[in-house]
């Protein structure tokens, strides 16, 4: 962080304010003595960068995209801090910071829930619009929810974010793709019909496949008509697909969520192909080690290619292909057929559709495609791996679900950690929002806590949860011994806790107990006054 103190605290002026930005270790302090991280401040500076940048794209990213800046953002840090920018009417625990604003928009903090965690920048953040706080008329607002954390999650990439090194790049990129979910709620009509999470058999497994490699050949085509060519494959890879029992609402889910967020990825390309051509940054980048102002908007670009081709041979989330299928429909759809998006601000479409108006498959040619996608695409080996796939987590499934005995629940959500990102490397099968560890866990460390290893298979769930089973447990045996510094209630501060199966160490944690059940909650430690 450049070698400052990161506990100094600087009277600002407006004047000085973009140079204080760059002091990464630097921290201002609010009203009430509190001090807001330079890392954050700087934070702060991308934001506005992320504002001037739409200022130049968004109009040429989709038309009419203008109300980019109406929208507040609240960043959340793992150690409980918030930082709320540009609310009409903040809750009352933010502390306004009179000296700093971002693009004429006042900023607020709300330090009334820091724990003693430390945080170790640069930090990464995802997140998306909701409802927080209300206006002065009692209306919700809709806010930018942004949760900062480990830059590790770029290790994988998946779901609008491409697999690399931590760049400012990616994390204004991840902005402006939640600005443009806050534009579709109002100006971009689609299907509405719930929040499915389809599991898919092997034909749809196939069939996806071959559609997301004719969107990247596609995509990658010399020629419109060698581009076309691929694009027809794409629309018959989906039409024999959903000849093969996917039901229609499940259709239709697929469809909304590749306009939904295939089109937020989509900006991402298009702002990189616009700035591409030439843009000056007005941040000092000597100053911020991380950003280069868009110098090689190329290789952020093949990183999103990239990633398509890893998205359509992966076989257990569609819900992850839609972010990249959409995306590359959506680039192609601008490409070869500009102001395509008109109609969707008038009716429900789909990007399928749109690209089958423009280039028809005859349902009678369908069996035909079949032999191509031998000769092309390789159909025979992809049924073979798909198909290997899906009987495996079947049989996972199966297994995991037969377990008896002793259920210990882990439950990370407190403490704002992700399950998946805590198993980097540990083998797994998927199905929907479940994760199947069958060879069991590594030994894994938390902020404030350890997990030891666990060799038997185990359970991730929404997101926050391990459930691990001891089939070995008899009735009337204890479940768990603890020892511990403090104890208030269920709560345990310092504590050390034996199973049969793990060991947990954590500064504090609640334990609940049921029949059958035990449930360990971990929890942060919060800063004293």
């Amino acid at each position: 962080m450049n070698g400052t103190n990161p506990m100094k605290t600087i009277k600002l002026t407006m004047g000085l304010l973009l140079a204080f930005f760059f002091l990464g270790g630097e921290s201002l302090q609010a009203a009430g003595g509190k001090e807001l991280p330079g890392f954050v401040l700087q934070e702060l500076a991308h934001l506005a960068e992320t504002y001037r940048i739409l200022d130049l794209a968004a109009e040429k990213i989709w038309p009419g995209w203008t109300n980019y800046r109406d929208f507040p953002f609240l960043f959340e840090y793992q150690n409980g801090l918030r930082v709320l920018i540009g609310h009409p009417v903040p809750p009352g625990e933010f502390e306004k910071l009179a000296d700093v604003r971002v693009e004429n928009k006042d900023v607020y903090a709300d330090f009334s829930h820091l724990s003693t965690r430390q945080l170790a920048p640069p930090l990464f953040a995802g997140g998306g619009p909701l409802p927080f706080g209300t206006t002065k008329e009692g209306k919700p607002v809709t806010t930018v929810m942004m949760n900062f954390m480990s830059i590790d999650i770029l290790k994988k990439g998946g779901y609008g974010i491409i697999k690399g090194p931590y760049s400012v790049e990616l994390q204004i990129l991840c902005y402006i793709h939640e600005l443009f979910h806050c534009f579709q709620n109002d100006h971009i009509k689609r299907d509405r019909v719930g929040n499915l999470r389809f599991n898919p058999d092997s034909p749809f497994a196939i069939y996806s496949e071959i559609e997301g490699q004719a969107l990247l050949r596609a995509y990658k085509a010399r020629n419109r008509q060698e581009a076309e060519a691929f694009i027809r494959d794409f629309l018959a890879a989906r039409a024999l697909k959903r000849k093969t029992g996917f039901p229609e609402e499940q259709q239709k889910q697929e469809s909304s969520d590749e306009l939904s967020e295939g089109t937020a990825v989509y900006t991402s390309m298009r702002t990189l192909e616009i700035l591409g051509a030439g843009y000056e940054s007005k941040l000092d980048l000597s100053k911020d080690t991380y950003y280069s102002g868009f110098k090689k908007a190329a290789y952020f670009e093949n990183g999103y290619v990239d990633q398509l081709k890893a998205s359509s041979e992966e076989i257990y989330d569609p819900i992850g292909k839609s972010y990249d299928y959409g995306c590359f429909q959506a680039l192609l759809l601008e490409r070869y057929y500009p102001g395509w998006q008109k109609i969707f601000s008038t009716e429900i479409s789909s990007l399928n559709k749109e690209l089958a108006k423009r280039i028809p498959v005859d349902e009678k040619e369908l069996p035909a495609y079949e032999k191509r996608f031998r000769e092309i695409y390789g159909l025979d080996r992809i049924q073979a791996r798909c198909s290997e796939a899906i009987r495996k987590r079947d049989d996972a499934y199966h297994s995991l679900m037969s377990r008896r005995g002793m259920s210990y629940i882990l439950n990370i959500k407190e403490v704002n950690q992700y399950e998946n990102q805590l198993m980097e490397g540990a083998p797994l099968d998927k199905l929907g929002l479940i994760n199947m560890y069958m060879e069991g866990t590594p030994a894994v460390k938390l902020d404030q806590s350890e997990i030891s290893r666990i060799s038997v298979p185990v359970e991730g769930n929404q997101l926050y949860y391990l459930k691990i089973v001891d089939t070995s447990w008899k009735s009337g045996q204890k479940p768990y011994s603890i020892s511990f510094r403090a104890q208030d209630g269920s709560v345990y501060e310092d504590a050390v806790v034996t199973t049969p199966l793990f060991t947990l160490k954590t500064s504090r944690v609640r334990i609940d107990e049921s029949s059958g059940r035990v449930k360990f909650t971990l929890l942060p430690v919060m800063k004293k006054d």
